[in-house]
C-alpha cells in the first residue's frame, strides 16, 4: 500500500473513531444508534432499553479505540514511508474531509463558510510547513556538500 493511502487510511480511521466516540458518549446519539439498533434486529423501532443501549455503548467505545489504534499504525507507517510532512498533510486533510462528510451524513450538520475556512488555514498552514521545511533541507544539503568539498581540498 502506497503511503499517501495510508495516510488518507489513518485520516478516514481518525474520522470514524470520532463518529463512534460520539456515540458512545452522546446521549442524544446514544438513544438514537439504540432505536435504529431495535429496528434493524427487530423490524420495529421500540422503547428506549437501558441495558441494549449500554451494551451498545461499550461496543462503540471498543471500535473507538480499535480505530485509534489502527489509525496510528498506519498514520506512522505512512509517515515512514512519504515522510512526516506529507503523511501529516494528507492525514489531516483526509480527516477533515471525511468528518466533515460524515457529519452531514449521519448527524445532519451543516458547516458553515467559517469552518471551510478553518479547513483550508488548517491545511495551508501545513502545506506552508511542508514548503519551508524542503527549502531547509534543501539549504543544509547544499551546507553539507560545500563543507565535504573544504575536506576534500585539504
Amino acid at each position: 500500500m502506497s503511503g499517501f493511502l495510508m495516510a488518507i487510511s489513518a485520516g478516514l480511521c481518525a474520522a470514524s473513531a470520532a463518529v463512534t466516540a460520539k456515540f458512545t458518549f452522546s446521549s442524544e446519539e446514544g438513544e438514537r444508534i439504540c432505536y435504529f439498533f431495535h429496528y434493524i434486529t427487530f423490524g420495529f423501532a421500540a422503547s428506549y432499553d437501558t441495558q441494549v443501549s449500554l451494551v451498545l455503548r461499550a461496543v462503540f467505545f471498543l471500535l473507538t479505540l480499535a480505530l485509534n489504534g489502527l489509525m496510528w499504525t498506519t498514520y506512522v507507517k505512512a509517515m515512514q514511508i512519504i515522510g512526516t510532512v506529507k503523511a501529516t498533510l494528507t492525514n489531516t486533510s483526509s480527516n477533515l474531509l471525511f468528518t466533515a462528510v460524515f457529519g452531514w451524513l449521519l448527524f445532519n450538520e451543516s458547516h458553515s463558510a467559517r469552518w471551510f475556512c478553518g479547513a483550508t488555514l488548517i491545511v495551508t498552514g501545513i502545506l506552508l510547513m511542508q514548503h519551508g521545511g524542503m527549502n531547509q533541507t534543501e539549504h543544509v544539503k547544499g551546507h553539507d556538500e560545500s563543507q565535504d568539498g573544504d575536506k576534500k581540498d585539504r
